[in-house]
């Protein structure tokens, strides 16, 4: 079931037994039901956030910009509340909490931990390192213990830019060679270990690695190269790790025998002030954040996706790119991964075209975390069936896949659209997309006399890659085991923005514009929001939400949806793991 929009509907039914008034709203495309909910065990209603909020900064004494101030907590969350559906009224809190928190995680700093003032953040020096990259690298906790000791010392040289040192290390020489002469204070010393400042590579390179999505599909862009990830998280999920022996299996197989439970902090345990604030602006007032020591924020997890930049793209601001936000990045191809059978190390400029940010609060229901997902304006277009994300009532979302944008299903089969008629996009009309590249449809010669397409828009969007996918020395990269060239993905949006959220960009656009972050907008923001069950999943809203950078090749799947999906999450000891597959490393 699909609500239209603009109906508004209030029913209010008082129970003279119980005292209890359910209500119910229809506002827009969602339902809210404020009815009181049954608590879980040992979960607060608490609903206090840290500071008081201003509608572009965490800190209402600086509200008049986007500024660097994370926030905490959502305070308008009523957690009495069953939010079957959600509202624009109910989601707007959550979307603004989703947007502070991207502008703080990418804001740029000083080598001291400084922010830099609102003016020099809106265009800043190649030079400043993001927020982000100053988190802990997710391989600086988490451990695999069965890891080639070679390839971890050829990945230690290639994340230093030693490229004398990887050449000596691969030039020819096996694994099994240098397998005697690796120690383990070689790896533990190497620059993958956290540096003092927290930024990794001393200068600010980041090492990328990773090419597959959680699913083991890759992705590539529409210049032939593979999309690349990294995750980090913050100090307060990194010390959680460390103190109860996850960071390695021997340490998670001892606490799942201990029957313990995975539970992340959703709020440090310590008070401190933000480095961050200090002097940040000499214009507004002092604030609490600035002045008033404050509980940190709860364990906090980012998953990047990069793309690399073709050098039209790339020679351009290497801070900004004018297009996308960038890093100058190492990217580290093991020998397993590459055509050559060699480990490859090669500098590029990368953009961030997907970001998840999953931060885990006190006020909620359920197990309190909020995911938070953004991408870049350009990636793809709209599917031609693209639904809204309350469209849970259907038995089957999308029985044939999702179409090309324009086409739609008729009595005869599907119809191609009209050029003139068929917009790419409802979000951007960029000159071209990072992951789509279909000008024409791509079943011309597959069509009827009547103008009817025989053949199913499924077949020609959101396919992963079947075969092995390997590395090349040179770009192109995406090549099979033989060497030739793979086809880049075409991907489509089958998930339309909730309309609450569109305006909620649209509001931080027209802040933004004529900044790189007006580039990038919010998908949506997922809460747990009531007890679940059919088929409202495991009570997340909205029902369905999925970044197309990282849940490529399973939108129009039930699994499709973030917190959904995280909710199956088990430890490599297999037990639950909190939300999060971060326990379950690939040795």
């Amino acid at each position: 079931m699909e609500l239209k929009n603009n109906n508004i509907l209030k029913n209010a039914i008082y129970s003279a037994k119980t005292g209890i008034i359910a209500a119910s709203l229809l506002l827009g495309n969602f339902m809210v039901f404020p009815v009181e909910a049954a608590q879980p065990v040992n979960v607060s209603p608490s609903k206090q956030s840290d500071q008081a909020s201003g509608e572009f900064c965490a800190d209402a004494a600086l509200a008049q910009h986007p500024c660097p101030t994370l926030p905490a907590d959502v305070s308008e969350f009523d957690a009495n509340f069953i939010y079957r559906f959600v509202g624009p009224e109910s989601q707007a809190p959550f979307d603004r909490f989703s947007w502070q928190s991207f502008i703080a995680m990418t804001w740029p700093m000083t080598s001291a931990g400084q922010a830099v003032s609102y003016q020099a953040a809106l265009h800043p020096d190649p030079g400043l390192v993001p927020r982000w990259q100053r988190l802990v690298r997710r391989d600086d906790v988490i451990h695999g213990e069965f890891a080639d000791p070679a390839t971890q010392t050829a990945r230690a040289a290639c994340a230093s830019g030693d490229m004398a040192g990887f050449d000596q290390l691969t030039g020819g020489v096996s694994s099994r060679q240098l397998q005697g002469k690796v120690t383990q204070a070689d790896i533990d010393g190497g620059v993958l270990a956290a540096q003092p400042d927290g930024v990794g590579a001393a200068d600010g390179y980041v090492l990328l690695e990773g090419f597959h999505q959680a699913t083991g599909d890759v992705l590539i862009d529409q210049a032939g190269n593979y999309v690349l990830y990294e995750t980090r998280m913050n100090e307060a999920a990194a010390r959680y790790i460390r103190a109860n022996g996850l960071g390695s299996f021997d340490g998670r197989a001892r606490y799942a025998d201990a029957g313990a439970d995975i539970s992340f902090p959703q709020r440090t345990d310590h008070v401190s002030h933000d480095p961050a604030l200090k002097g940040f602006t000499k214009s507004a007032p002092a604030s609490a954040a600035q002045t008033t020591a404050q509980p940190g924020p709860g364990a906090t997890l980012i998953k990047l996706a990069w793309r690399i930049l073709p050098q039209e793209d790339a020679s351009r601001d290497s801070g900004t790119n004018g297009a996308f936000l960038t890093r100058k990045a190492r990217i580290f191809v093991s020998a397993q991964s590459s055509v050559s059978g060699k480990a490859r190390c090669r500098e590029e400029t990368v953009g961030l075209i997907g970001m998840h940010l999953v931060q885990r609060v006190v006020s909620g229901n359920g197990d309190r975390w909020i995911w938070s997902t953004f991408e870049h304006v350009a990636n793809a277009p709209l599917a031609g069936n693209a639904r809204r994300p309350n469209s849970f009532i259907a038995k089957n979302l999308f029985p044939d896949g999702c179409y090309l944008p324009g086409v739609k299903k008729g009595k005869l089969g599907f119809k191609r659209p009209e050029p003139a008629s068929a917009p790419l996009d409802d979000i951007a009309k960029p000159k071209r997309f990072n992951l789509f590249g279909m000008a024409a449809s791509p079943f011309a010669s597959e069509q009827s006399a009547t103008g009817q397409m025989a053949a199913l828009p499924a077949r020609a969007v959101n396919r992963g890659i079947t075969i092995k996918a390997l590395w090349d020395d040179k770009p192109p990269y995406a090549v099979n085991a033989l060497g030739e060239a793979l086809p880049p993905s075409q991907l489509v949006r089958c998930w339309q923005v909730f309309e609450g959220t569109q305006e909620t960009n649209a509001k931080w656009h027209a802040q933004l514009q004529g900044a790189v972050w007006a580039n990038y907008f919010l998908v949506g923001t997922q809460w747990i929001g009531n007890i679940g069950g059919a088929p409202f999943g495991v009570g997340e809203v909205p029902r369905f939400l999925s970044n197309l950078t990282m849940e490529s090749f399973i939108q129009d799947q039930a699994v499709g949806s973030c917190l959904g999906c995280h909710s199956t999450a088990r430890s490599d000891a297999g037990q639950p793991s909190n939300f999060t597959f971060l326990l379950a490393p690939t040795n």
